[in-house]
């Protein structure tokens, strides 16, 4: 199983700008070790964690447009109406100021986790 590991990268900027979206992944999204045990408990053998640490510059300005298509990431989805318009309200005043940097390193990681099934 491939996915997000939230717990891996609580400084991505979905997270900074649209804090409630971590708390949900957080919810949502098992730690890996949670993960591991259950997969151990109901049977699979050799279960292995790989662990994928993505760090990107991102265009604040372009990063904008993408969030403003709110359908385009399930973290935006899942956060309420309020906490979405605060999010793009404080990308948006940052973007304003002349001295913020457009710029910004953003970090995601993806993990995957695998097993053999056991015959039996």
């Amino acid at each position: 199983m491939r996915n997000l590991c939230p717990q891996e990268h609580p400084d991505w900027l979905y997270y900074e700008y649209f804090p409630e979206a971590l708390l949900i992944d957080l919810s949502d999204f098992w730690p890996p070790d949670t993960v591991v045990a259950t997969m151990e408990a109901i049977g699979f053998a050799a279960v292995a964690v790989e662990l994928e640490h993505l760090r990107f510059e991102q265009d604040l300005r372009v990063w904008l447009e993408t969030v403003r298509r709110r359908d385009t990431n399930s973290q935006l989805m899942a956060i309420s109406d309020c906490e979405y318009d605060a999010g793009i309200h404080r990308l948006e005043s940052e973007l304003a100021n002349p001295d913020a940097p457009k710029v910004r390193t953003d970090h995601l990681c993806l993990i995957t986790i695998h097993g053999d099934q056991t015959v039996g």
